[in-house]
């Protein structure tokens, strides 16, 4: 296309350079080298028209996956650290909706920017608005606790996750840990 302009426009100078030598008169070379330089001009700008119109349309970017609204059991260090976690990786398949306070000392408080909505007891009340499909455990509960929020869990319709037996305790334990329980 540029070439095609260049040569456009040095036909169009030589026609006029020619005839402004051909009748000895230069002022021909001035009155026809402003119509010439607005024609390729002209021209130049109903090229890069179409070009416009013919360029592809940039892609969509590719749409991220819907991320699980999650709810995590718990405040403490096991919480505090599956909760950045979740953050800080983004292929993560969850996304927190917010804590569930274990022993009701930190109910209506923030832990790391997240809201602790509800203690365990008045959670089965809220989970109508707070939209979350899965309840990962991350709090030492006692046996009794630990099945009671289980069963909780399963009643209201939530997935349960859970650190194993063996890594519960541990500090090292983190959402590449969790296991799936079924009823």
């Amino acid at each position: 296309m540029k070439t095609r302009r260049f040569v456009l426009a040095a036909v169009l100078a030589a026609v006029v350079i020619a005839l402004s030598v051909y009748t000895g008169k230069y002022i021909v070379l001035l009155a026809l080298l402003g119509p010439a330089v607005i024609a390729a001009d002209n021209l130049r700008r109903r090229e890069d028209a179409s070009a416009e119109e013919t360029a592809p349309e940039p892609e969509a970017p590719p749409e991220q996956p819907r991320k699980l609204p999650v709810l995590i059991l718990g405040t403490g260090m096991t919480a505090v650290r599956m909760l950045a976690e979740i953050s800080k990786k983004e292929d993560c398949p969850w996304q927190v909706a917010g804590l569930v306070d274990e022993t009701g000392t930190h109910a209506k408080n923030t832990v790391n920017g997240v809201r602790v909505l509800a203690t365990l007891s008045e959670l089965p009340m809220l989970l109508p608005e707070i939209g979350a499909e899965a309840l990962i455990i991350a709090a030492r509960l006692e046996e009794e606790r630990f099945a009671a929020a289980c069963r909780m869990a399963h009643n209201a319709g939530l997935m349960v996750l859970c650190l194993p037996e063996d890594k519960r305790n541990t500090l090292s334990a983190g959402i590449a840990d969790l296991i799936t329980l079924s009823n």
